[in-house]
């Protein structure tokens, strides 16, 4: 009598959710991964991980306990098929559901996801696989990128660099440049790496509306070089462009390119150079000898005095000559 009660209840909620079922919007039901080979905990901890990163972003997640009192019921005992799949999302007034197992075989971790689209009648299949239980949380990421992808259509990035450099996106490694990558709508971070390079750092936002679109990002990485700033006296001011680097002795990094060097210092003679350096990775030294203006102008003096004393002499023995 009272699983009759309870079937009667659920088959209430059922009727009640075809006819509300359109207010639901971005509300995900996590069915828990099912597996013959791991165990429960096990199987929750992985839900947990895909449930965490669909929440970060911005998706509401259907309270878990509304998901196990519904699968405890007759309904849906059994394989979880389509129809049964699609009575969840009536039941839980959910938009999305994820669904799926996970196979542990000899030294593999396959987790396999389904994600139905409540609005569209439409359900894709993706598979994830890691070596080794420390691979299994990138795995557990790439079913949760699948599934925003799923939701909010793919973006093809095309990105490719003047130099190869890793790509980095939000933080996470995705290969090397160049490359094709999918991702959904929404706000990253993209990172392109390489030693004895700049990082190359841009924001991107794709909207719901560029979803199967393509878009190419060329980037320029600048090299970077060593260079070391000597100087006689010590404790010259160093000048790049303009751009104030330190006093001498310097030890430092600059981009590849072209610069005005200035080394500057109070009571002395600016001296100025340019330079190029054109290969990144590699190290150069830059020295300059600067004048003292006290000694240099009292030098000049001198030498002034000296040389209108010979001309002075020279005029008195030509007007004596004269005479």
């Amino acid at each position: 009598m009272e699983e009759t009660l309870k079937t009667y209840k659920i088959i209430v909620c059922f009727l009640a959710a075809l006819i509300f079922h359109s207010l639901a919007s971005d509300t995900v039901a996590i069915v828990p991964l099912e597996s013959t080979t791991c165990s429960s905990d096990y199987l929750s901890g992985i839900s947990q991980l895909f449930s965490g990163y669909i929440a970060q972003n911005g998706f509401e997640l259907v309270e878990q306990g509304k998901i196990d009192t519904l699968l405890s019921s007759d309904m849906f005992a059994g394989v979880l098929n389509s129809e049964k799949v699609r009575k969840i999302g009536l039941l839980s007034d959910s938009q999305y559901i994820c669904y799926g197992n996970i196979v542990y075989f000899g030294t593999i971790y396959t987790i396999n996801m389904s994600f139905y689209d409540m609005a569209a009648y439409d359900t894709d299949s993706f598979v994830a696989t890691a070596t080794t239980e420390s691979d299994l949380p990138n795995a557990v990421m790439e079913l949760a990128e699948q599934f925003i992808q799923f939701v909010k259509g793919k973006i093809t990035l095309i990105i490719t660099s003047n130099v190869e450099a890793e790509i980095f996106i939000n933080g996470q490694y995705h290969g090397t440049t160049p490359k094709n990558i999918e991702i959904a709508a929404g706000s990253y971070t993209l990172a392109l790496q390489r030693d004895n390079y700049a990082d190359y750092l841009t924001n991107l936002y794709y909207s719901k509306d560029d979803a199967n679109k393509t878009f190419t990002i060329n980037a320029n990485l600048e090299g970077k070089v060593t260079v070391t700033f000597k100087s006689d006296p010590s404790g010259v001011e160093v000048y790049a462009g303009g751009n104030y680097l330190g006093v001498t002795p310097l030890v430092t990094e600059l981009h590849t390119g072209s610069y005005n060097i200035t080394f500057s210092k109070h009571g002395y003679y600016k001296v100025s150079k340019t330079v190029t350096f054109s290969k990144a990775g590699t190290s150069s030294s830059i020295s300059a000898d600067l004048v003292n203006i006290a000694e240099h102008e009292a030098e000049q003096r001198r030498q002034q005095e000296q040389a209108d004393a010979v001309n002075a002499a020279i005029w008195g023995l030509i007007f004596e000559a004269c005479d």
